[in-house]
């Protein structure tokens, strides 16, 4: 689940995502064995729950102008920290 929100301002390839729902939850242990005599046998687990439900995707093409305004301040941030470390990262040595 989840929401994917891609803007972009020009690329080659048009991106994709995908936000598929997570797998169940694992089935619960199996219950006790009657107190009777012969005693009963233990119950079988559960089974595993259902998937969750898949999230929402929105990919869509912007002005370069409109990217940056389209991120809210904390994004903002960490993108722009991201840029700093791949810009040095590039840079080639002298």
């Amino acid at each position: 689940g989840g929401t994917v929100k891609i803007l972009y301002a020009s690329t080659a390839h048009t991106p994709t995502g995908s936000a598929p729902g997570g797998p169940g939850g694992p089935g619960g242990p199996g219950g006790a064995g009657g107190a009777g005599r012969p005693r009963g046998r233990p119950g079988s687990s559960g089974k595993p729950g259902a998937p969750g439900a898949s999230g929402t995707v929105e990919i869509r093409q912007v002005g370069a102008q409109d990217l940056a305004g389209a991120l809210d301040e904390e994004s903002r941030k960490r993108w722009a920290a991201y840029r700093a470390e791949v810009e040095k990262a590039t840079r080639s040595p002298v």
